[in-house]
């Protein structure tokens, strides 16, 4: 099977590390919401078909490192944008949090792989990597 997969940017998610949260459904908005965090490393989560992912990583702001996802196979549609944001403005160096929302549309599984590097390394491997399966039914 294969899992299909939106990138739909759903508004600026809370900072912090967070469990799986379910959010009571509207017309307009997802049955669930479910928040990844780096702790979270090399698991498999399962997702309720409709569900909103939030990929949520911190890094040190002004390092000019990133957290990038790698590209998915043709199988898996994926559209849209990441979002950044310091935690706490106005400290230089500061954290930096970064937020990738997925859409969850059809049954299966796909593994999604992410890499915290600066983007002008061409042929350095990240610094850090992070792994999550969804697992959608």
């Amino acid at each position: 099977m294969v899992l299909s997969l939106t990138l739909a940017v759903t508004g600026y998610a809370q900072s912090g590390a967070e469990s799986a949260q379910t959010a009571s459904p509207t017309a307009s908005a997802p049955a669930h919401s479910i928040s990844i965090t780096e702790d979270q490393n090399g698991r498999t989560v399962d997702v309720p078909l409709g569900s909103d992912v939030a990929v949520k990583f911190v890094a040190s702001g002004g390092t000019g490192y990133g957290w990038i996802m790698d590209p998915l196979t043709s199988a898996v549609a994926v559209a849209g944008r990441q979002e950044s944001a310091a935690l706490h403005p106005g400290l230089p160096g500061g954290p930096q949090q970064t937020i990738f929302h997925l859409q969850v549309k059809t049954a299966g599984s796909v593994t999604l792989h992410f890499g915290l590097s600066q983007p002008w390394m061409k042929n350095t491997p990240p610094a850090k990597t992070f792994t999550v399966t969804l697992r959608a039914s």
